[in-house]
């Protein structure tokens, strides 16, 4: 290759360490492999400057925004509100139409027609005899309907009309001395002792000393049927007593009477 300056010399390829170079070393021209160059011995450090720092670079442009996340799990449901207060109520609707009138009930059966008599006794009936049977007698009749008073002592309780009836009496009893007493009611019908119907009621103590016999009798009778309330005591001290001037009030019969028909 002909002499040729320096700046005209062909680039060397890649080095890989066997290649020579000439170096002027103590004014002698001398050669020297690549690989001494990357061996050789390290120089001593020189002092380190401190350098001015330099002014700040100009902020960069904005990057391109990122893409959209993936959206987070949803969150627990909240705690339910407390209830608002109730609305105020609407007004009323109009009243609807009249239903049609239900067909018309089937007659009631007849009613038990009233028979009924009150009457009372205004004389004192003594039973002067012992062991003989008397019957009641009544004075005075208040007020009757189908019920009456018969007979010609006035003792029988004459029912016109058959049906289901209620006697009841009471009669103030009392004795004429101290000796104890024993009287008896019961009732007859048409003149025979009814079955099942005598009560007695015993008198003890003194003269003046009034008790008082009550009860009824529930009867069935037939048309024109008549009933007496018989009595009669084991002594001849006994007296169904009448006082017109008690201490208090007004008359006292001896006997009230009451008849009621019932079915």
């Amino acid at each position: 290759m002909p002499n040729l300056p320096i700046s005209q010399l062909p680039v060397a390829g890649p080095l890989t360490g066997d290649e020579l170079f000439v170096v002027v070393q103590d004014s002698v021209t001398k050669q020297v492999e690549y690989s001494q160059f990357l061996s050789g011995t390290s120089g001593t450090s020189g002092t380190s400057g401190s350098g001015t720092s330099g002014t700040s670079g100009t902020s960069g442009t904005s990057g391109t925004s990122g893409s959209n996340g993936t959206s987070g799990t949803s969150g627990s449901s909240g705690t339910s509100g407390t209830s608002g207060s109730s609305g105020t109520s609407g007004t009323s609707g109009s009243s609807g139409t009249s239903g049609s009138s239900g067909s018309s009930g089937t007659s009631g059966g007849s009613g038990v027609t009233n028979y009924y008599l009150s009457v009372y006794h205004t004389a004192s009936i003594p039973l002067l005899v012992a062991n003989t049977v008397y019957s009641m007698s009544f004075s005075t009749t208040e007020f009757a309907n189908g019920i009456s008073i018969s007979g010609s002592d006035k003792s029988q309780i004459k029912i016109t009309n058959a049906g289901i009836y209620d006697i009841q009496f009471s009669a103030q009893l009392d004795k004429t001395n101290s000796s104890n007493n024993t009287v008896y009611f019961w009732l007859a019908k048409n003149g025979v002792n009814e079955p099942n119907t005598n009560t007695g009621v015993a008198l003890f103590g003194g003269a003046n000393e009034a008790q008082v016999a009550a009860w009824n009798f529930y009867i069935s009778a037939s048309n024109n049927d008549y009933y007496e309330i018989r009595m009669a005591g084991i002594d001849n001290n006994a007296v169904i007593e009448y006082d017109a001037t008690p201490p208090l009030g007004p008359a006292v019969p001896s006997i009230i009477l009451t008849v009621g028909r019932i079915g």
